[in-house]
């Protein structure tokens, strides 16, 4: 029985958080304050850098392979820009400083030494943030969607197009791609320039805010916006500090998305034109700054929205601060499994209700609250590591309701397989059972043995359902 819990654990709600090797890294900057023109000297060889004459902060990250990356690609002695890793392996990497301010992946390259180290050289662009004090962080995440039997092969998986715009030409370019890939039946486009996430090129700050990316993600599937100043708020029991409660609307799909396929961006809007935006992507340096509450609920920490709310969004005037959500497809498509806090009893609730529920308002559940849905052991085996998840967990994220559900519901309704009218057996009743064949009404057509086996082949004609019990019938 334990490796039958543990297996369906495993299959069913751990998220294998290594699977699409999420790494964030706090790179060591060597350059010199005003960084480096020409050539690296890393002390044990010279390297030329990606382009003369222009000034590039370098950052050693050490005996990292670039495997544990998600990079592929052959870096070895030569200088590959996160750009082209998005095109070529569809590697999502973000360069940003603390506020989330980012740089573009058109201006970053990484290179693998002889000696198998890696070297990151970034091009000095104070006008997104100065990187002689600001601290610079790499995280990078590779999508096994794209490897998945589920991947639309007749779309891209990524594309990136960038350039450091000088004429009108440049604009047109990525504004052509974006019009393309809008045209697709999957997926989503974003736009950055100047640090930012936007929702158009600007005239005024198009060739100003330096080099402009346009990428197209064909596992992007739901987005969704909330008003900032509309979000609920509670008080993490887990993490001892206030959380905004982010309840996205429900679908057509009971699916886990997990935090690391998901992207949260604080955007500001205009009020009297909302295409145009500009925000930045809220990071997961600390575990605390975003975790899962049920298979597709959230909660984010006040204490760093406010922060970078406060460093880059005070003095912007007549704008509205929303939080915008990206979904992608994930690797594994884990459903919603009955557990021991019976989301899936509260998703029976319109959108709503569901809020009030997990806010305590007008509720009584108490395992349906946020602060309780937070710390529960379902999220907690989502994001565990997968040596970690044993009997004694799953035990505790189940409860006895669920694993009854799990192990021996009845009645199963009947399937056939190849002309072979049957019944998928749970685990509890493979060891001898009971099963009693009934039609559709109700009428039941006779009464046998199952002696073993996951698969019980039916005795009798025009069955529909069977109801299985534990134990073999007496003579």
């Amino acid at each position: 029985m334990a490796n039958f819990l543990v297996d369906h654990a495993l299959k069913h709600v751990w998220c294998s958080p290594e699977m699409d090797t999420p790494s964030i890294i706090r790179l060591a900057r060597f350059s010199p304050r005003r960084g480096l023109k020409n050539v690296i000297d890393t002390g044990w060889e010279i390297i030329a850098l990606p382009s003369t004459n222009e000034a590039y902060h370098g950052y050693f990250i050490g005996q990292i392979p670039k495997e544990f990356l998600g990079i592929e690609e052959t870096i070895k002695e030569t200088w590959v820009s996160l750009l082209e890793l998005v095109n070529k392996e569809a590697l999502w990497t973000n360069l940003y400083v603390d506020s989330g301010l980012e740089f573009p992946r058109g201006t970053a390259f990484i290179r693998e030494t002889r000696g198998r180290g890696l070297i990151i050289a970034v091009k000095v662009q104070d006008h997104i943030a100065d990187l002689s004090v600001e601290s610079l962080y790499l995280r990078s995440y590779s999508n096994r969607y794209f490897d998945s039997v589920r991947r639309n092969d007749e779309l891209p998986k990524m594309v990136s197009v960038g350039i450091e715009p000088v004429n009108g030409n440049d604009i047109v370019a990525i504004n052509n791609a974006r019009r393309y890939h809008n045209t697709l039946s999957d997926g989503h486009s974003l736009l950055f320039q100047g640090g930012y996430i936007i929702g158009q090129i600007r005239p005024a700050l198009q060739f100003a805010d330096g080099f402009i990316e346009h990428v197209y993600d064909s596992s992007i599937y739901r987005q969704s916006e909330f008003a900032l100043d509309d979000l609920p708020t509670f008080t993490s029991e887990l993490d001892a500090q206030q959380k905004y409660l982010v309840h996205p609307p429900k679908d057509d799909t009971d699916t886990i998305h997990y935090q690391d396929d998901i992207e949260f961006y604080l955007i500001a809007k205009e009020e009297d034109n909302p295409d145009i935006f500009k925000g930045v992507r809220l990071h997961q340096n600390l575990i605390t700054h975003t975790r899962m509450l049920s298979h597709r609920d959230y909660a984010l920490s006040v204490d760093h929205i406010v922060s970078v709310k406060n460093k880059l969004f005070a003095q912007i005037p007549n704008a509205r601060l929303y939080l915008k959500l990206f979904v992608r497809r994930s690797g594994y498509r884990r459903e919603l499994v009955f557990e021991k806090g019976r989301v899936h009893e509260l998703y029976k609730l319109p959108d709503d209700l569901i809020k009030r529920a997990m806010l305590g308002l007008d509720s009584s559940v108490s395992v349906w609250t946020a602060e309780a849905l937070e710390k529960s052991a379902y999220p907690e085996m989502m994001r565990s590591e997968g040596q970690s998840i044993e009997q004694a967990k799953v035990v505790n994220a189940y409860g006895y309701s669920a694993m009854c559900k799990i192990m021996a519901d009845t009645p199963i309704a009947a399937e056939e397989l190849a002309g072979n009218p049957h019944i998928n057996v749970h685990y509890s009743h493979r060891f001898g059972a009971t099963v009693c064949e009934y039609t559709r009404s109700g009428l039941i057509r006779g009464i046998f043995g199952h002696t073993q086996g996951e698969r019980y082949y039916l005795q009798r004609t025009g069955v529909e359902f069977c109801e299985v019990l534990g134990g073999l019938p007496s003579e």
